[in-house]
């Protein structure tokens, strides 16, 4: 495990990470919802029982999803309450050009579910910043900006190059104090 990092032990520091992951894991639970709330459901025009069945599977995945976005978002906010600051439940409103916990620059909105928004999910959730998803995410982050109308970001540092490693540095963070 890399060496944590002096600034992770300020506990300023230590907070705002917190508050990045709380608006991250509200704004990934509210889009997985929305995904799953526009699949078509039986009894719809046009719906066999066959897609029925699947769109129904794959609704509940993106619900079990959403739940553990969820719990995440709890578990950051104990953190938080556990240091003395308040619980965070804001998040920036739909759509943002990109993500500041994202060395992709992946947009945060509210899309129906289809292979596009399936994507931009699997690239939110990589594992970690190098990997063969890199391409493929940072084509999927152009395309998403292109088919939004949205100003594709300036690269720019960011703090976290994916949603694992932000975590890693929680995790860190935490054996430190333990």
């Amino acid at each position: 495990m890399a060496a944590i990092e002096p600034a992770l032990l300020d506990k300023p520091t230590t907070i705002k990470m917190l508050h990045d992951a709380c608006e991250l894991e509200h704004m990934l639970c509210v889009q997985y919802l929305y995904a799953a709330a526009t699949l078509a459901h039986g009894g719809d025009p046009g719906i066999t029982a066959a897609r029925a069945a699947l769109t129904e599977q794959w609704s509940h995945q993106l619900t079990r999803i959403a739940v553990q976005e969820m719990y995440h978002l709890t578990l950051a906010n104990n953190i938080l309450i556990a240091l003395g600051a308040a619980p965070l439940l804001w998040r920036p409103n739909f759509p943002q050009p990109a993500s500041r916990y994202s060395d992709v620059n992946l947009p945060s909105t509210l899309t129906p579910f289809d292979r596009d928004t399936v994507n931009r999910f699997l690239c939110w959730e990589k594992p970690e910043p190098d990997g063969w998803w890199d391409a493929f995410c940072a084509e999927c982050g152009r395309q998403a900006h292109a088919r939004l109308n949205l100003a594709t970001p300036p690269s720019q540092e960011r703090p976290y190059g994916s949603i694992a490693e932000l975590y890693d540095q929680h995790a860190r963070l935490l054996e430190l104090l333990g």
